[in-house]
């Protein structure tokens, strides 16, 4: 399910133990919330379509 990325990210975020993101090798969980919420749109059709 596209929206527990979302949850995810949002709770591990929140821990607030991340190095900046230009020392890290993955991208800073604010920026990973941005882009899951931007693309949520496109992926929830595609992942309904697929539960049926």
């Amino acid at each position: 399910n596209p929206r527990s990325a979302l949850s995810f990210w949002e709770k591990f975020g929140a821990s607030g133990e991340t190095p900046p993101e230009y020392m890290s090798t993955h991208p800073a969980p604010a920026n990973r919330i941005a882009e899951i919420k931007a693309l949520l749109p496109q992926t929830i059709p595609m992942y309904e379509a697929s539960r049926r």
